[in-house]
């Protein structure tokens, strides 16, 4: 294996490693949650979840640009994103993603963004 590709591996090895301190860190913040009625916690646990879905972003970019070749641009740009990581490119990768977990996440991008818009035509007003 080349050195860029042993460098590639381990920055992922390093992105999975935090997002799964992020993920204990929203399970921590969700137990506390539930027993205390401090809202505080709701904040840390939508804060760190915040956190898991821009891991996961960056390891997509990370895998497009270094393994892939390209990153996807334009407006539909994270749609193109999780499509590409949900494909198998024969003889370079297997899927980063599987097409139902693609599905839910595309399910994830339309509710953030139609509460973005929501938010941005409330504040217009």
């Amino acid at each position: 294996m080349n050195q860029q590709l042993l460098r590639v591996a381990r920055r992922i090895r390093d992105e999975l490693d935090e997002i799964a301190r992020v993920l204990d860190r929203v399970q921590a913040g969700w137990h506390q949650a539930q027993t205390s009625s401090d809202d505080l916690y709701l904040d840390g646990v939508a804060l760190n979840l915040h956190g898991f879905y821009a891991g996961l972003e960056r390891l997509f970019k990370l895998i497009a640009a270094t393994v892939d070749g390209t990153i996807p641009q334009g407006a539909n740009w994270y749609q193109m994103l999780l499509e590409q990581v949900s494909a198998e490119i024969p003889s370079v990768r297997p899927a980063v993603i599987s097409e139902e977990t693609e599905s839910h996440w595309m399910n994830i991008v339309v509710f953030g963004t139609s509460c973005a818009m929501s938010t941005h035509s409330s504040s217009i007003r």
